[in-house]
């Protein structure tokens, strides 16, 4: 029995991947001798049994997982905290007005601390407040009440207002009437003054001021 061609050389192929000596030559007339092939078996009636068809191993390709994609950096911005309000600060506390000989005497201070913010506004520099100053202050203004008309009594500025002391007026425009007033500008601007006392006080029919100021 003649072995097909295509088989002997399928099977000589074979041999050769496995290392074995080539075949030779086929011969397509006659009875042709399958050579003996590992792993072959045979039969007792001497025909061969081809071995099985070598299967061509298939090399697996290797995938490369894309890269990740890279985390982000952005710092989250830190929460702001919330300002706390400002509490503006307290005015100070004024002094009580003095009363003296059944008199009420009111911003002995504090036409001085006025007068000194013009003082200082000017370059010049702030008096000090004096008490012996205020109460001559005090002094010609209780004069003053009783008169028809202001009257110096020494080294002062006077304001007066028809009308009885209902409220006590604000120092600011005390001085602002005065600054506006040459005159009385000059007496509370001096250079070399150094001391001040005010005062102001009413009745039912008037009210004075006055500021009583050293050169």
């Amino acid at each position: 029995m003649s072995v097909p061609l295509t088989l002997i050389t399928r099977l000589c192929l074979a041999a050769s991947v496995l290392g074995l000596t080539a075949c030779g030559s086929p011969t397509i007339s006659g009875s042709a001798a399958v050579p003996a092939a590992p792993n072959a078996s045979s039969t007792s009636s001497g025909a061969a049994t081809a071995p099985s068809e070598l299967v061509p191993t298939t090399t697996s390709e290797t995938t490369t997982s894309p890269a990740a994609a890279p985390m982000s950096t952005t710092a989250t911005p830190a929460s702001k905290s919330t300002p706390k309000p400002v509490v503006p600060a307290k005015p100070a506390p004024q002094p009580a007005p003095r009363t003296a000989d059944g008199v009420t005497f009111h911003l002995e201070q504090e036409l001085v601390t006025e007068l000194n913010k013009r003082r200082v506004a000017l370059g010049l520099k702030p008096v000090q407040f004096a008490p012996e100053l205020a109460t001559a202050a005090g002094k010609c203004v209780v004069r003053n009440l009783s008169l028809p008309s202001l009257d110096h009594c020494g080294h002062e500025v006077l304001w007066a207002s028809g009308g009885g002391l209902t409220t006590v007026p604000d120092p600011k425009k005390l001085l602002d009437a005065w600054m506006a007033s040459p005159g009385h500008r000059t007496a509370l601007t001096y250079a070399s003054s150094t001391r001040a006392g005010g005062s102001l006080a009413g009745n039912s029919k008037k009210t004075v001021a006055a500021i009583n100021i050293n050169y």
